[in-house]
């Protein structure tokens, strides 16, 4: 087979220091380098490093960790003598697993995220997303999102936040686990009305969600859907992904990258009609219906596969920032967004003022309005972790741009930068009668 010809790993950075382990000294590894099966590698000080395997699964070292990389019948074993890592595990062709090895646990996996420690006492596992297979002994235990398992007793218990705080994804894993528990608690979440009828119109594709915390649309010639509805016409199973899976709050037009599957996925059209019985279901429970309902009709699999893109990085510019923070009594609102814009920063000569205003909002909610305003994708770095109230104010023509009154109002700027982007890699979609 390819993969076992090829080196199953390289390193894809490195925070501090990583070296190769050997019985008569070590040696430094370099950014980029191949690492082999029987290769025993060590992060020093710093942040530690990132592995990437073949498959596309990433494995973030902690420093003062130590790790190496064995064969397995099906796939790949990482062996981790020492300290902690975090693994993001790319979904497996079947009968394939990804497997994390302590000197006391076994953990296996066809695609999830999930945080391994060991030390002298023992080993702890914790999932960020997805579900992990621990086996100890004869025994085995399956883990979801949040839970936790320590091999020994004695070992000290602490939340999953501080186990990963070393991680520089920290955040981005913190949301995941969110999104991941909110799913767990709530998985029978069903429309009370569906209806997906094939659609020959040659009329252009509108449709979107709109749920009690907003709502997003397909392109700027759709209408406002119903309240707690999502709506489709004229369009794709593709269209319909988009709905269920774009981040929230979602760029406009949606443009969420999805490859692989079917021919029919992207060429066949539908109208759909799905209304929630919950008035006041919000966009994420309506995605989450949506989802199910994409699960139950076109038996949908699928998975996230990162990429990077040029981007944004919102961060805090040198004068300091000079938001205020919000009272946590208030509720979160916002209004004035446009569904996008033409700033002169970037390339149109239209003259509009725009004016945002937000209450109780969050910095990595903000960075989502940003990212669907038009200038890329936009990534929370700010580290201001608290709610805020501001008002933001700039001119697509004549004034200052969003850049510009960022800045000069908010005390924060846009940084052009690469930064990961969410794509939706399908696995199998079925049509039938049964999807309609």
């Amino acid at each position: 087979m390819a993969f076992r010809r090829a080196a199953p790993a390289y390193v894809e950075s490195i925070g501090g220091s990583l070296e190769h382990v050997y019985e008569n000294g070590n040696q430094a590894v370099q950014s980029g380098e191949n690492l082999h099966f029987g290769d025993v590698v060590h992060s020093g000080s710093g942040v530690g490093a990132m592995l990437k395997l073949i498959d596309g699964s990433h494995i973030e070292m902690r420093s003062q960790s130590e790790l190496s990389l064995e064969r397995a019948d099906d796939s790949v074993r990482i062996h981790l003598n020492n300290g902690s890592v975090i693994v993001n595990a790319a979904r497996q062709p079947t009968g394939r697993h990804i497997y994390v090895q302590t000197k006391d646990v076994t953990v296996s996996v066809v695609g999830t995220v999930f945080f391994v420690n060991t030390e002298e006492a023992g080993s702890t596992v914790a999932v960020i997303e997805g579900e992990v297979r621990v086996q100890r002994g004869d025994r085995e235990k399956n883990l979801l999102p949040g839970q936790q398992l320590a091999t020994n007793p004695g070992m000290e218990s602490r939340p999953l936040s501080e186990e990963i705080s070393w991680s520089r994804n920290a955040e981005a894993h913190l949301t995941m686990l969110r999104q991941s528990t909110t799913r767990a608690l709530t998985p029978s979440l069903r429309f009370e009305v569906t209806s997906i009828k094939p659609s020959n119109a040659r009329t252009s594709v509108t449709g979107g969600c709109r749920g009690t915390d907003g709502k997003y649309v397909v392109n700027s010639i759709s209408p406002d859907p119903p309240m707690g509805r999502c709506v489709l016409s004229n369009g794709t199973l593709q269209h319909l992904i988009s709905f269920a899976y774009s981040p929230w709050p979602a760029p406009l037009p949606l443009t969420l990258p999805i490859s692989r599957g079917p021919d029919w996925l992207r060429s066949d059209r539908f109208t759909v009609e799905a209304r929630s019985a919950d008035p006041s279901a919000r966009i994420p429970d309506l995605q989450r219906m949506l989802q199910n309902l994409l699960s139950d009709r076109f038996k949908l699999v699928l998975h996230d596969k990162p990429r990077n893109d040029s981007g944004y990085a919102l961060v805090v510019a040198r004068t300091g920032s000079r938001l205020h923070e919000a009272n946590p009594d208030e509720s979160e609102t916002i209004s004035g967004i446009p569904r996008k814009i033409t700033s002169s920063s970037i390339g149109s000569p239209v003259d509009r003022t725009i004016t945002i205003t937000a209450h109780h909002y969050s910095m990595s909610k903000f960075s989502g309005i940003l990212s669907r305003l038009g200038p890329g994708p936009v990534l929370d770095m700010t580290n201001l972790n608290a709610t805020y109230d501001f008002n933001l104010t700039w001119n697509d023509g004549l004034g200052p741009s969003l850049f510009t009154a960022l800045k000069e109002q908010l005390g924060l700027q846009l940084e052009s930068r690469k930064v990961e982007v969410k794509t939706i890699v399908i696995d199998h979609a079925e049509k039938s009668l049964e999807n309609y």
